[in-house]
């Protein structure tokens, strides 16, 4: 998927070659450019931990076992805060990191 020169590891176990490509980018295309790919990380990682609360709050419900580390009966209150929270941050992870945004910044 990457150039075999991205992923070129030197002997104090960096990718440098991934970080010069990172600070050409960030000159090339402005802050907008360097920023997108984190911020779908970032939802991306909202998104895969929440589906196994989703699945055992909403789907699952009181088939699950609870293994030694549980939440008791509290756990059906705690998956909809949870749920709700990404709810909520969702949208907000859309906006731009910074302001003011104008045109000149994309």
């Amino acid at each position: 998927m990457f150039p075999t020169f991205e992923l070129l590891v030197l002997g104090q176990d960096t990718p440098l070659n991934a970080v010069w490509y990172n600070v050409m980018i960030r000159e090339a295309a402005g802050q907008a450019a360097i920023s997108t790919p984190f911020s779908i990380g970032v939802i991306a990682a909202f998104v895969a931990f929440t589906i196994p609360i989703a699945i055992r709050g909403f789907i699952v419900g009181n088939w699950f076992r609870p293994g030694p580390w549980n939440l008791g009966r509290y756990f059906r209150p705690t998956d909809y805060a949870a749920c709700a929270f990404v709810d909520i941050m969702l949208p907000n992870l859309c906006f731009p990191p910074y302001i003011p945004v104008f045109s000149g910044a994309f």
